[in-house]
């Protein structure tokens, strides 16, 4: 469970926004090098999303790349960067919301405990 939730949409998003499984190289050392920079940069993407949880939940790597960009370049104000990062943040809200919507959750209350049960998944609170 641990490897899924947390480990694939590592490399899901170190292969997209990183561009990991977009390098070419003709020796073995510079591929060793290129996938090192790479998973230290996806570790430090991590690390900020951990950091910025209690304020930005849905916080990816894509936001911070386009703050590193923001930094580096000020092709933008900060404030239409911040309005362009909530606005998908909403969309992606909105679409978890549908998602969830669309199980079948039934909420069983057994002796003070309530359990949800989605489909035969059982998910105790």
């Amino acid at each position: 469970m641990f490897t899924l939730k947390f480990t694939e949409p590592l490399f899901q998003e170190s292969k997209q926004i990183l561009g990991i499984d977009q390098f070419q190289t003709r020796k073995w050392l510079a591929w060793q090098h290129q996938v090192a920079l790479n998973f230290l940069v996806s570790s430090f993407i991590l690390k900020e999303k951990l950091l910025c949880f209690d304020d930005l939940p849905l916080l990816s790597a894509r936001d911070i790349k386009e703050i590193f960009v923001f930094k580096l370049y000020q092709e933008m104000t900060e404030e239409k960067l911040m309005n362009k990062m909530f606005k998908r943040h909403l969309i992606r809200q909105r679409d978890i919301n549908y998602s969830y919507s669309k199980l079948k959750c039934v909420k069983v209350e057994v002796k003070g405990s309530v359990e949800i049960v989605v489909g035969k998944i059982s998910i105790p609170f």
